[in-house]
């Protein structure tokens, strides 16, 4: 006689009591004792990953990977578990582990331990170590939990982009042209080009900045190796609008937009 756990239907309870009877063609019916059963719930990841620098989530489009610094590489994840098939022992057993790969390369899996708990929810460290996946540019990863009955549970995939720290090479603002909206305003579309082969992290601030202010005016704080074209644009008077880097390696560089026809838009 095969009995089938109806976990839709007993989910809401821990402990299930239950009995079989059998009835033959004489209507003589004998019915055993009570038995227990534990209904143990797989894992469930319940949170997207995060960059613990700032808590951004991290990408799952491989073309826009999330920059992840080499000095600030911890990933953190979020999962739970009801663990009943061990709930007597603390901590309870179980195996954390993340895969990495360059795209279309071969996985690397490292076994992790959880940072600690609260509520049923553990929190998951990722490092990803730069000395082994600096030679790619874009690497693809993904986590897995299997609790004390053996049950797992895997993330899908996510991207980051490892940003170079100390480039060797500095990073270019470009305006690439600037359109006249009529209306007294005129729109300026700034590129960079970052000459090494790694992204480059310059924050927001007193090395990258827009003046007149306000110093922030959308322009991006990591920088994607090569020339990247008509990254972001700014709307301003036609007064010069002047936009200042300085790469990590101290070169400082700066892209002017004005009303100046010859900058016009073809």
């Amino acid at each position: 006689m095969w009995v089938w756990a109806d976990t839709t239907v007993i989910s809401e309870s821990e402990t299930v009591e239950f009995k079989v009877s059998v009835t033959d063609c004489a209507g003589q019916t004998i019915t055993p004792a009570t038995y227990y059963i534990i209904v143990d719930h797989p894992p469930e990841i319940t949170d997207e990953p995060v960059r613990t620098s700032d808590g951004t989530p991290l990408s799952t489009d491989s073309a826009n990977p999330t920059p992840v610094e080499t000095n600030e590489s911890a990933i953190v994840w979020t999962y739970s578990d009801d663990y009943a098939s061990c709930s007597d022992v603390s901590p309870p057993p179980r195996t954390l582990q993340w895969s990495y790969r360059p795209l279309d390369g071969d996985w690397t899996t490292y076994t992790v331990y959880p940072d600690g708990q609260g509520g049923g929810t553990f929190w998951m460290w990722v490092w990803a170590d730069t000395t082994v996946i600096s030679e790619s540019e874009t690497v693809e990863f993904k986590v897995s939990v299997t609790d004390c009955a053996n049950q797992t549970v895997e993330s899908g995939s996510y991207y980051i982009a490892v940003v170079e720290v100390n480039p060797l090479e500095k990073v270019s603002p470009v305006l690439e042209c600037v359109d006249d909206n009529g209306d007294g305003t005129y729109t300026a579309h700034f590129g960079y080009n970052n000459n090494n082969n790694r992204w480059v992290s310059i924050p927001i601030g007193a090395d990258n900045k827009f003046t007149p202010n306000p110093q922030d005016r959308g322009q991006p704080q990591f920088f994607k190796p090569g020339r990247i074209v008509n990254d972001f644009s700014v709307v301003f008077d036609g007064s010069n609008l002047v936009w200042y880097l300085k790469s990590p390696n101290g070169e400082a560089a700066t892209s002017t937009a004005s009303d100046n026809p010859e900058q016009r838009c073809d």
